[in-house]
């Protein structure tokens, strides 16, 4: 009889076999660098079977910006069962035990990247976010280069903050990608060295007779020394590379303009002696490619990553809400019903009563206050994060007006949304009724409520379709966190 529970530290061994087993061998660089420097067993759940692990996935903890909030979130990564115990229902059982686990913790979202979306879909999970694909000859980047720029490498983990303001640029009015901060940022550095990976700059300054270390017109197999770039320069974007195969893969290109992406286009122009054609990947906000001058091939979408509500009232209670004309709030009836079908986790399954209240900010009271998960849930506006970084992101990045994290204001008001269950089972008479898994997508910015219910993941009124459109706007997503 399979049992799941968090992993212990006389587990570690064959959790490290069921990985090496799966997908990197022990000898690879970044087996090394996790095993040895990010494996938590109290953040891995496994399935033990007669003493022997047999399944595992990996709750990688992060801080997801999504509609402007900071929530804590799992990100699974791993997710592994070996052969001897495959194709026994041994995968959606290791899901939930996870998911219940996360509830404990009380995450109300929880993400993985699928190797194939369709068997994460049957148990709850869609894609909220996509990325754009570019492939093509080095040779055929040349007329969307630009030369203006200078080039600069990054060596050291403390110039981590040369990149954060370029990554907050990118991100800034999209919803559901990582925030960074200096232990993430010192993370993801070292774990770029210790696979061999690059990672160049393009910055803007004052031209003198010193700047010679690597400008817009060497190439970069003539040099050999790394370039220098003084505080007075202004990074303009980055991107992360490796080289080594014919095909140089570029895994994140972040810039703060169309020049800066050009600059970084340029950049790797300058390898043709390196490699014959490059891949990169791109936001799906970016809209770049309307001006490729041949953009019928090489171009492609990439399904990245799923979303999925661990707990619909937490979920729902934590995510921030638009705001909603006076006249709208009004002729909506209030309290309205939302029914929740879920195939995994039987505690989401049910109605639920959902009120949203308009009341006076001067009497509003933060009804999370004193609550056991206070803080946990989300990080609101104005609390204090762990740096300065995740402080900007959260004054400067919500899509929204103003939100603590559970209200938008309007005009003076706080909209207020509580939920409770009503019901185990989704009752006929509900406004709407969805799955768990439009659901996520729809708190995530990703689909809007009147698409969902083109695709037959939702069902209800117009009435109550187009206030859900009110409440959840679609927004652009983001992230570009492999593990």
């Amino acid at each position: 009889m399979m049992q799941f529970r968090l992993a212990g530290v006389n587990d570690t061994k064959e959790v490290k076999a069921l990985w090496a087993y799966c997908f990197e061998p022990a000898e690879d660089p970044f087996f090394k660098y996790y095993f040895t420097h990010c494996y938590e067993p109290f953040h891995t759940m496994v399935g033990v079977d007669h003493g022997h692990v047999l399944s595992t996935v990996h709750l990688r903890q992060y801080r997801l910006c999504t509609r402007g909030m900071i929530h804590p979130v799992s990100y699974m990564v791993g997710v592994a069962t070996h052969p001897a115990a495959r194709r026994s229902g041994i995968g959606g059982a290791l899901l939930k035990a996870a998911l219940e686990e996360l509830r404990r913790r009380q995450q109300g979202i929880t993400i993985l990247m699928p190797s194939k979306a369709a068997f994460y879909q049957q148990y709850g999970w869609e894609l909220y976010c996509h990325q754009w694909v570019q492939t093509m000859p080095l040779e055929s980047l040349r007329p969307l280069t630009d030369r203006e720029l200078h080039f600069g490498l990054v060596t050291e983990t403390d110039q981590w903050r040369l990149l954060a303001p370029v990554y907050e640029r990118y991100t800034r009015g999209t919803s559901g990608y990582a925030v960074r901060g200096e232990a993430e940022w010192t993370r993801l550095l070292e774990s770029f060295w210790a696979e061999g990976v690059q990672v160049a700059v393009v910055y803007r300054k004052e031209e003198t007779t010193s700047d010679v270390d690597f400008h817009r017109n060497e190439p970069v197999e003539d040099m050999t020394v790394a370039p220098m770039f003084g505080e007075d320069s202004i990074i303009e974007g980055y991107c992360v590379y490796r080289l080594g195969e014919r095909e140089i893969p570029v895994t994140e290109m972040v810039y703060t303009s169309r020049q800066a992406q050009q600059a970084l286009l340029n950049y790797m122009y300058n390898h043709r002696s390196q490699g014959d054609s490059i891949r990169w990947n791109e936001g799906l906000h970016d809209e770049g490619y309307r001006f490729y001058p041949d953009g019928k091939t090489g171009h492609s979408t990439m399904p990245y990553m799923m979303s999925r509500v661990v707990d619909v009232t937490c979920a729902l209670e934590t995510m921030p809400i638009a705001c909603v004309d006076g006249e709208r709030l009004q002729s909506m009836s209030t309290p309205w019903t939302l029914g929740i079908t879920d195939p995994l986790a039987p505690w989401n399954e049910g109605t639920y009563e959902i009120r949203v209240d308009a009341s006076s900010m001067e009497n509003a009271i933060d009804k999370h206050e004193g609550r056991s998960y206070s803080g946990t849930y989300a990080q609101r506006v104005g609390a204090q994060p762990c740096d300065e970084h995740v402080c900007a992101i959260e004054r400067d990045n919500s899509p929204m007006r103003e939100s603590d994290g559970h209200r938008t204001y309007l005009e003076g008001k706080a909209m207020d949304l509580t939920v409770s269950k009503i019901s185990d089972t989704v009752l006929p008479t509900a406004d709407v009724t969805m799955t768990v898994g439009a659901l996520s997508v729809l708190l995530m910015g990703a689909v809007s409520a009147r698409a969902l219910a083109f695709e037959g993941k939702l069902y209800g009124s117009d009435e109550g379709i187009s206030y859900l459109d009110a409440l959840y706007p679609v927004v652009p997503t983001f992230i570009n966190e492999w593990w």
